[in-house]
């Protein structure tokens, strides 16, 4: 009898525990969609201005069409080169 009760104790407990953790996951999960986003934009421009900065005029290229074209706005560009202390002129 105590082992029927112990076995049907902890497979509840179980359920339980996995139950918590899916939606410990799932909060987590949607709250770091923005970080995720905001990580990647700032990785890709942090690469693409490493792999311009040698050749300014390639560089003002890029980033007129990237403005043009609305994928990147100067605010954005302002607050990725204060965080990085990258220097070089913003159209």
């Amino acid at each position: 009898m105590y082992k029927r009760w112990f076995i049907k104790n902890t497979q509840e407990k179980h359920f339980e525990l996995l139950i918590h953790r899916q939606r410990w996951f799932r909060t987590n999960s949607s709250l770091s969609n923005g970080s995720f986003r905001s990580n990647t934009l700032s990785e890709s421009y942090q690469y693409l201005s490493n792999l311009f900065l040698s050749n300014g005029t390639l560089l003002d290229q890029m980033t007129k069409t990237l403005l043009r074209k609305r994928w990147l706005f100067p605010d954005e560009m302002k607050r990725l080169i204060h965080v990085t202390g990258e220097r070089f002129p913003i159209p």
